[in-house]
């Protein structure tokens, strides 16, 4: 699973795309951060609740992801999963582009 290091840098980007966001007026909490970045930059599957409904699209926990690409199994990379690096390296992107021109921090601050 995620390395404590990891852990740490995602909750701690988590806050401060949150201020970041805050700061622009927009409405988002730090869980609301977290949840957005592990649905739509992490990894998922669709899961069918209901019959005849459409699936619901269930975004995998941060606690469950490997800590790099060399961690992956078979199962995994044929699902399309990322490990934990790649999750902060696409934290980071996004931040930078996305975000105008947020940087990350490496470091506790």
């Amino acid at each position: 699973m995620r390395s404590g290091e990891q852990n740490k840098i995602f909750h701690a980007w988590c806050g401060v795309i949150a201020k970041h966001c805050q700061s622009r007026g927009e409405m988002v909490s730090k869980d609301t951060i977290k949840e957005l970045v592990l649905r739509h930059l992490g990894n998922t599957k669709l899961v069918d609740k209901v019959p005849g409904m459409p699936a619901d699209i269930i975004a995998m926990r941060s606690h469950r992801y490997k800590i790099s690409e060399s961690d992956l199994t078979y199962q995994d990379q044929k699902s399309g999963f990322i490990a934990m690096d790649e999750l902060l390296g696409r934290m980071e992107a996004w931040a930078a582009t996305d975000l105008e021109g947020l940087i990350l921090p490496r470091d506790e601050e």
